[in-house]
């Protein structure tokens, strides 16, 4: 509890709370940032959903298109919000590129070849490399 306190003072938010159960009961909280490890966030979006909360869920959304759908359905149902956090759509260069495009600054597009890594040195308790979190590399790093 600690660091959330640390953490909601140095970015000036008004409540810090242990434990998502006590956000998702909190009637001023309108939506909840879910960045759990990827096997869990079906049930927290879920969860979020039947209090009424909307929802801005880090990556992967859920493990398999079966399970996005049936988020993405249920939010249109509960007329709530979701939205996969994919922090790359606001980087400034991909803004600046799409902007190019769509002015036709850099001419007709034929082909793209882009890569994205950073160095994952090997830690076995790290959520990259424990399988009972769903976890990976192509779940981690694949989605981008």
């Amino acid at each position: 509890m600690e660091n959330a306190r640390a953490f909601a003072n140095t970015f000036i938010i008004k409540n810090a709370s242990e434990g998502y159960e006590l956000l998702f009961d909190d009637p001023d909280v309108d939506i909840v940032y879910i960045a759990t490890p990827y096997n869990f966030h079906v049930d927290n979006v879920r969860d979020a959903f039947n209090v009424g909360k909307s929802v801005l869920c880090e990556k992967p959304i859920a493990i398999s298109s079966k399970e996005s759908k049936q988020l993405i359905d249920l939010a249109n149902h509960k007329q709530l919000f979701l939205m996969e956090a994919m922090w790359t759509y606001f980087l400034p260069a991909i803004i600046k590129a799409k902007q190019w495009v769509k002015e036709g600054r850099i001419g007709k597009i034929k082909h793209i070849k882009a890569d994205f890594g950073y160095p994952m040195p090997y830690q076995l308790e790290s959520r990259e490399y424990r399988t009972d979190l769903t976890s990976g590399c192509l779940l981690d790093m694949g989605i981008y």
